[in-house]
Protein backbone atom coordinates (compact mmCIF):
# COMPACT_ATOMS: atom_id res chain seq x y z
CA UNK A 1 0.00 0.00 0.00
CA UNK A 2 1.25 3.07 -1.01
CA UNK A 3 1.14 6.67 0.21
CA UNK A 4 1.30 10.09 -1.95
CA UNK A 5 4.43 11.48 -2.28
CA UNK A 6 6.40 13.37 0.91
CA UNK A 7 6.18 17.43 -0.34
CA UNK A 8 2.34 16.59 -0.24
CA UNK A 9 2.74 14.74 2.67
CA UNK A 10 4.46 18.09 4.27
CA UNK A 11 1.74 20.25 2.61
CA UNK A 12 -1.55 18.52 4.07
CA UNK A 13 -0.09 18.54 7.88
CA UNK A 14 -0.64 22.17 7.86
CA UNK A 15 -4.24 22.09 5.67
CA UNK A 16 -7.16 22.23 8.03
CA UNK A 17 -10.24 20.10 6.78
CA UNK A 18 -13.15 22.89 7.32
CA UNK A 19 -16.05 20.77 7.41
CA UNK A 20 -17.42 16.82 7.41
CA UNK A 21 -17.33 14.98 4.02
CA UNK A 22 -17.41 11.39 2.67
CA UNK A 23 -15.72 9.09 4.87
CA UNK A 24 -16.22 5.76 5.34
CA UNK A 25 -17.82 5.81 8.39
CA UNK A 26 -20.75 8.03 7.21
CA UNK A 27 -20.54 5.91 4.41
CA UNK A 28 -21.42 2.51 6.60
CA UNK A 29 -23.37 4.31 8.64
CA UNK A 30 -26.00 4.59 5.74
CA UNK A 31 -26.29 0.32 5.97
CA UNK A 32 -27.02 1.00 9.81
CA UNK A 33 -23.46 0.00 10.92
CA UNK A 34 -22.67 1.70 14.09
CA UNK A 35 -18.67 3.25 14.06
CA UNK A 36 -16.36 3.45 16.63
CA UNK A 37 -12.58 4.02 16.88
CA UNK A 38 -10.25 2.18 19.79
CA UNK A 39 -6.96 3.35 20.58
CA UNK A 40 -4.77 2.47 23.35
CA UNK A 41 -3.11 6.15 23.19
CA UNK A 42 -4.20 9.09 24.69
CA UNK A 43 -7.10 10.26 23.40
CA UNK A 44 -5.70 13.98 22.42
CA UNK A 45 -2.96 12.81 20.87
CA UNK A 46 -2.87 15.10 17.52
CA UNK A 47 -6.39 16.37 18.23
CA UNK A 48 -8.14 13.09 17.94
CA UNK A 49 -10.85 14.17 20.73
CA UNK A 50 -12.12 16.33 18.11
CA UNK A 51 -11.14 14.61 14.67
CA UNK A 52 -13.52 11.80 14.87
CA UNK A 53 -16.83 13.47 15.78
CA UNK A 54 -16.69 15.15 12.30
CA UNK A 55 -15.41 12.00 10.45
CA UNK A 56 -19.21 10.32 11.44
CA UNK A 57 -17.76 8.27 14.36
CA UNK A 58 -20.51 7.47 17.52
CA UNK A 59 -17.69 6.52 19.91
CA UNK A 60 -13.87 6.86 20.71
CA UNK A 61 -12.83 4.50 23.02
CA UNK A 62 -9.18 5.53 24.14
CA UNK A 63 -6.83 4.52 27.14
CA UNK A 64 -8.80 7.00 29.26
CA UNK A 65 -11.64 4.35 29.14
CA UNK A 66 -9.56 1.21 29.86
CA UNK A 67 -8.58 -0.82 32.87
CA UNK A 68 -5.65 -3.67 33.18
CA UNK A 69 -3.44 -1.96 30.33
CA UNK A 70 -0.01 -2.90 30.49
CA UNK A 71 2.86 -1.62 29.22
CA UNK A 72 6.08 -1.90 27.83
CA UNK A 73 9.99 -1.03 28.25
CA UNK A 74 9.68 2.26 27.08
CA UNK A 75 6.10 3.42 27.96
CA UNK A 76 3.97 2.38 25.31
CA UNK A 77 0.81 0.72 26.15
CA UNK A 78 0.80 -3.33 24.91
CA UNK A 79 -1.96 -3.99 22.21
CA UNK A 80 -3.36 -7.28 24.12
CA UNK A 81 -5.97 -5.12 25.50
CA UNK A 82 -7.22 -4.26 22.35
CA UNK A 83 -8.82 -7.42 21.53
CA UNK A 84 -11.06 -7.94 24.71
CA UNK A 85 -11.67 -4.27 23.61
CA UNK A 86 -12.82 -4.99 20.20
CA UNK A 87 -15.13 -7.67 21.55
CA UNK A 88 -16.86 -5.63 24.54
CA UNK A 89 -17.67 -2.73 21.47
CA UNK A 90 -19.24 -5.46 19.52
CA UNK A 91 -21.49 -6.25 21.79
CA UNK A 92 -22.21 -3.24 22.98
CA UNK A 93 -25.02 -2.10 19.98
CA UNK A 94 -27.61 -4.43 18.42
CA UNK A 95 -26.53 -2.91 14.93
CA UNK A 96 -23.47 -4.64 13.15
CA UNK A 97 -19.92 -2.39 13.66
CA UNK A 98 -16.84 -0.56 11.65
CA UNK A 99 -14.00 -0.53 14.58
CA UNK A 100 -11.13 1.36 13.24
CA UNK A 101 -8.31 0.87 15.38
CA UNK A 102 -4.97 2.50 16.17
CA UNK A 103 -2.43 0.29 18.01
CA UNK A 104 0.83 1.87 19.30
CA UNK A 105 3.02 -0.96 21.11
CA UNK A 106 5.62 -1.01 18.53
CA UNK A 107 6.79 2.36 18.39
CA UNK A 108 9.45 3.87 18.99
CA UNK A 109 12.24 5.15 20.02
CA UNK A 110 13.93 1.89 20.18
CA UNK A 111 16.28 1.16 22.86
CA UNK A 112 19.52 -0.14 22.06
CA UNK A 113 19.81 -2.14 25.17
CA UNK A 114 17.00 -3.58 26.49
CA UNK A 115 16.03 -5.91 28.94
CA UNK A 116 12.80 -7.46 27.61
CA UNK A 117 14.34 -8.04 24.13
CA UNK A 118 13.82 -11.78 23.23
CA UNK A 119 14.65 -11.80 19.54
CA UNK A 120 18.20 -12.18 18.74
CA UNK A 121 19.87 -10.55 15.09
CA UNK A 122 22.38 -12.84 14.53
CA UNK A 123 23.56 -11.80 10.94
CA UNK A 124 22.94 -8.62 8.63
CA UNK A 125 23.67 -6.16 11.41
CA UNK A 126 27.18 -4.88 12.22
CA UNK A 127 26.31 -1.56 14.06
CA UNK A 128 25.77 -3.18 17.78
CA UNK A 129 23.01 -0.14 19.07
CA UNK A 130 20.90 -0.58 15.41
CA UNK A 131 20.92 -4.35 16.16
CA UNK A 132 19.75 -3.76 19.79
CA UNK A 133 17.17 -1.50 18.51
CA UNK A 134 15.98 -4.07 15.76
CA UNK A 135 15.90 -7.13 18.55
CA UNK A 136 13.44 -4.52 20.97
CA UNK A 137 11.23 -3.90 17.52
CA UNK A 138 11.51 -7.66 16.59
CA UNK A 139 10.26 -8.41 20.20
CA UNK A 140 7.43 -6.06 20.14
CA UNK A 141 6.23 -7.19 16.52
CA UNK A 142 6.49 -10.27 17.69
CA UNK A 143 3.49 -9.63 20.67
CA UNK A 144 1.22 -7.54 18.15
CA UNK A 145 1.18 -10.98 16.22
CA UNK A 146 0.04 -12.97 19.57
CA UNK A 147 -2.37 -9.98 19.80
CA UNK A 148 -3.61 -10.44 16.21
CA UNK A 149 -3.72 -14.35 16.16
CA UNK A 150 -5.80 -13.67 19.40
CA UNK A 151 -8.09 -11.49 17.39
CA UNK A 152 -8.96 -13.77 14.73
CA UNK A 153 -9.34 -16.67 16.76
CA UNK A 154 -11.87 -14.66 18.77
CA UNK A 155 -13.56 -13.89 15.49
CA UNK A 156 -13.69 -16.83 13.99
CA UNK A 157 -15.82 -18.06 16.90
CA UNK A 158 -17.89 -14.88 17.13
CA UNK A 159 -20.70 -16.50 15.17
CA UNK A 160 -21.55 -13.62 12.38
CA UNK A 161 -19.73 -12.29 9.59
CA UNK A 162 -16.27 -10.32 10.58
CA UNK A 163 -13.46 -8.27 8.30
CA UNK A 164 -10.38 -7.54 9.81
CA UNK A 165 -8.22 -4.78 7.60
CA UNK A 166 -4.84 -4.89 8.68
CA UNK A 167 -2.01 -2.16 7.43
CA UNK A 168 1.35 -0.39 8.99
CA UNK A 169 0.70 3.30 8.51
CA UNK A 170 4.49 4.13 8.67
CA UNK A 171 8.32 2.52 8.95
CA UNK A 172 9.29 2.33 12.28
CA UNK A 173 11.65 5.23 13.62
CA UNK A 174 15.11 3.01 12.44
CA UNK A 175 17.93 4.26 10.40
CA UNK A 176 16.25 2.14 7.17
CA UNK A 177 17.47 3.24 3.90
CA UNK A 178 15.50 2.18 0.92
CA UNK A 179 17.72 -0.17 -0.32
CA UNK A 180 17.74 -2.31 2.35
CA UNK A 181 13.51 -2.54 1.86
CA UNK A 182 12.73 -5.46 -0.58
CA UNK A 183 9.81 -2.76 -1.80
CA UNK A 184 12.91 0.16 -2.09
CA UNK A 185 10.73 2.16 -1.06
CA UNK A 186 10.06 3.52 2.60
CA UNK A 187 7.01 4.60 1.71
CA UNK A 188 4.93 1.76 1.00
CA UNK A 189 3.65 -0.81 3.31
CA UNK A 190 2.17 -3.87 3.20
CA UNK A 191 -2.11 -4.92 4.22
CA UNK A 192 -3.94 -7.89 4.58
CA UNK A 193 -7.57 -8.23 4.52
CA UNK A 194 -8.94 -11.92 6.64
CA UNK A 195 -12.48 -12.79 7.35
CA UNK A 196 -14.43 -15.22 8.82
CA UNK A 197 -16.24 -16.57 5.59
CA UNK A 198 -15.25 -17.14 2.25
CA UNK A 199 -14.25 -14.34 0.51
CA UNK A 200 -12.77 -13.57 -2.84
CA UNK A 201 -10.11 -10.89 -2.46
CA UNK A 202 -7.54 -9.24 -5.13
CA UNK A 203 -4.08 -9.57 -4.92
CA UNK A 204 -3.01 -6.06 -5.89
CA UNK A 205 -1.43 -3.00 -4.40
CA UNK A 206 -3.70 0.38 -3.20
CA UNK A 207 -2.72 3.84 -2.51
CA UNK A 208 -3.98 4.27 1.16
CA UNK A 209 -6.59 6.18 0.19
CA UNK A 210 -8.02 3.50 -2.46
CA UNK A 211 -7.71 0.92 0.21
CA UNK A 212 -11.55 1.25 1.98
CA UNK A 213 -12.86 1.32 -1.88
CA UNK A 214 -10.97 -2.38 -2.36
CA UNK A 215 -12.20 -3.56 0.57
CA UNK A 216 -15.63 -2.38 0.02
CA UNK A 217 -15.92 -4.16 -3.15
CA UNK A 218 -14.86 -7.22 -2.28
CA UNK A 219 -17.95 -7.38 0.41
CA UNK A 220 -20.34 -5.72 -2.69
CA UNK A 221 -20.66 -2.36 -1.13
CA UNK A 222 -20.53 0.83 -3.11
CA UNK A 223 -22.05 3.92 -0.70
CA UNK A 224 -19.99 7.34 -0.88
CA UNK A 225 -19.34 9.33 -3.84
CA UNK A 226 -15.29 8.48 -3.24
CA UNK A 227 -16.00 5.10 -2.78
CA UNK A 228 -17.92 5.16 -6.17
CA UNK A 229 -15.11 6.99 -7.92
CA UNK A 230 -12.89 4.74 -7.08
CA UNK A 231 -14.25 1.55 -7.60
CA UNK A 232 -15.69 2.82 -11.06
CA UNK A 233 -11.91 3.90 -12.52
CA UNK A 234 -9.11 1.52 -13.13
CA UNK A 235 -6.56 4.44 -11.44
CA UNK A 236 -4.80 5.17 -14.88
CA UNK A 237 -5.33 8.00 -17.48
CA UNK A 238 -7.25 11.37 -16.08
CA UNK A 239 -8.00 9.26 -13.06
CA UNK A 240 -5.37 11.39 -10.57
CA UNK A 241 -6.57 14.63 -12.32
CA UNK A 242 -10.41 14.12 -11.52
CA UNK A 243 -9.94 12.68 -8.10
CA UNK A 244 -8.27 16.20 -6.95
CA UNK A 245 -10.82 17.87 -8.54
CA UNK A 246 -13.72 15.81 -6.88
CA UNK A 247 -11.32 16.34 -3.47
CA UNK A 248 -11.49 20.40 -4.20
CA UNK A 249 -14.83 20.70 -4.62
CA UNK A 250 -15.90 18.32 -1.68
CA UNK A 251 -13.90 20.33 1.00
CA UNK A 252 -12.87 23.41 -0.36
CA UNK A 253 -15.09 23.89 -2.83
CA UNK A 254 -18.78 25.04 -3.81
CA UNK A 255 -19.62 21.31 -3.14
CA UNK A 256 -21.32 20.61 -6.54
CA UNK A 257 -21.23 16.87 -6.31
CA UNK A 258 -24.02 17.31 -3.53
CA UNK A 259 -25.81 20.08 -4.56
CA UNK A 260 -24.38 22.88 -3.13
CA UNK A 261 -25.22 21.34 -0.12
CA UNK A 262 -23.32 19.45 3.27
CA UNK A 263 -24.71 16.10 3.46
CA UNK A 264 -22.36 15.40 6.48
CA UNK A 265 -23.70 16.27 10.52
CA UNK A 266 -20.73 16.16 12.61
CA UNK A 267 -21.94 12.92 14.96
CA UNK A 268 -22.69 13.38 19.07
CA UNK A 269 -19.46 11.16 19.55
CA UNK A 270 -19.28 9.77 22.98
CA UNK A 271 -16.27 8.74 24.71
CA UNK A 272 -15.98 4.67 26.18
CA UNK A 273 -19.37 2.51 25.54
CA UNK A 274 -19.39 1.70 28.93
CA UNK A 275 -20.52 4.04 31.12
CA UNK A 276 -18.90 5.80 34.04
CA UNK A 277 -20.80 5.75 37.07
CA UNK A 278 -20.53 7.37 40.38
CA UNK A 279 -23.23 6.06 42.51
CA UNK A 280 -21.85 7.74 46.35
CA UNK A 281 -19.44 9.22 47.71
CA UNK A 282 -18.06 9.11 51.76
CA UNK A 283 -15.39 10.58 53.87
CA UNK A 284 -13.58 8.73 56.61
CA UNK A 285 -10.90 10.16 58.29
CA UNK A 286 -9.14 12.76 55.75
CA UNK A 287 -10.04 10.43 52.60
CA UNK A 288 -13.02 10.75 50.47
CA UNK A 289 -13.63 7.23 48.87
CA UNK A 290 -15.94 7.73 45.72
CA UNK A 291 -18.14 4.52 44.78
CA UNK A 292 -19.11 3.63 41.06
CA UNK A 293 -18.37 1.89 38.11
CA UNK A 294 -16.14 2.05 35.30
CA UNK A 295 -13.54 3.66 37.04
CA UNK A 296 -9.52 3.47 35.18
CA UNK A 297 -6.98 5.14 36.54
CA UNK A 298 -7.55 8.48 34.61
CA UNK A 299 -10.67 9.19 36.78
CA UNK A 300 -10.59 12.33 39.05
CA UNK A 301 -12.69 13.55 41.27
CA UNK A 302 -13.70 16.68 41.43
CA UNK A 303 -15.10 18.78 44.69
CA UNK A 304 -16.99 21.92 43.77
CA UNK A 305 -15.63 21.84 40.29
CA UNK A 306 -11.83 21.34 41.33
CA UNK A 307 -10.11 18.50 40.47
CA UNK A 308 -8.22 16.80 43.42
CA UNK A 309 -5.35 14.27 43.09
CA UNK A 310 -7.19 11.20 43.32
CA UNK A 311 -6.09 7.34 43.68
CA UNK A 312 -7.20 4.66 41.69
CA UNK A 313 -8.45 1.72 43.86
CA UNK A 314 -10.36 -0.52 41.40
CA UNK A 315 -12.74 -0.02 38.62
CA UNK A 316 -15.20 0.76 41.67
CA UNK A 317 -13.56 2.60 43.80
CA UNK A 318 -11.29 6.00 43.70
CA UNK A 319 -10.10 8.30 46.70
CA UNK A 320 -8.87 11.68 47.19
CA UNK A 321 -7.75 14.08 50.51
CA UNK A 322 -10.88 15.30 52.24
CA UNK A 323 -8.93 18.18 53.29
CA UNK A 324 -11.14 21.06 54.31
CA UNK A 325 -14.34 19.23 52.50
CA UNK A 326 -17.60 21.43 52.99
CA UNK A 327 -20.61 19.35 54.74
CA UNK A 328 -22.59 20.62 51.36
CA UNK A 329 -19.49 20.34 48.71
CA UNK A 330 -20.56 18.55 45.11
CA UNK A 331 -18.45 15.57 44.18
CA UNK A 332 -17.96 14.32 40.53
CA UNK A 333 -15.91 12.63 38.65
CA UNK A 334 -14.17 13.17 35.51
CA UNK A 335 -12.01 11.22 33.02
CA UNK A 336 -9.36 13.37 32.65
CA UNK A 337 -6.75 12.86 29.46
CA UNK A 338 -2.73 13.28 30.22
CA UNK A 339 -2.49 16.77 28.93
CA UNK A 340 -5.55 17.54 31.27
CA UNK A 341 -8.39 17.86 28.97
CA UNK A 342 -11.41 16.79 30.82
CA UNK A 343 -12.80 14.35 28.19
CA UNK A 344 -16.86 13.06 30.36
CA UNK A 345 -18.40 13.30 33.62
CA UNK A 346 -19.64 10.33 35.11
CA UNK A 347 -23.08 9.35 35.26
CA UNK A 348 -24.52 9.77 38.81
CA UNK A 349 -26.60 7.16 39.69
CA UNK A 350 -27.23 6.94 43.49
CA UNK A 351 -27.75 3.67 44.96
CA UNK A 352 -31.44 2.72 46.87
CA UNK A 353 -31.71 1.48 50.03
Amino acid sequence: MRGDDADERARFRHRRIPVQDDFIAYNLKELGLSTHVLHNNTATFYDRDKVFSKLGFDSFTSIEYMNDVEYNEIGWAEDGILTGEILDLLDSTAARDLIYTISVQPHGAYPAESESAEIEVVSGVEDEALRGELEYYATQLRAVDDFLRALTEALEALGEPAVLVVYGDHMPSLEIEESALDSGNLYTTEYAVWANFPLEAEDMDVKAYQLASHVFEMLGVNNGTLTKFHQMNDWSGAYETELRTLQYDMLYGDRVVYGGENPFAETDMRFGTRDVVLHRASVRGDTLTAYGENFTPYSVICIDGRRVETAFVSENEITCPADSLSPDARVSVWQVAEDGTALSSAVVYEESG
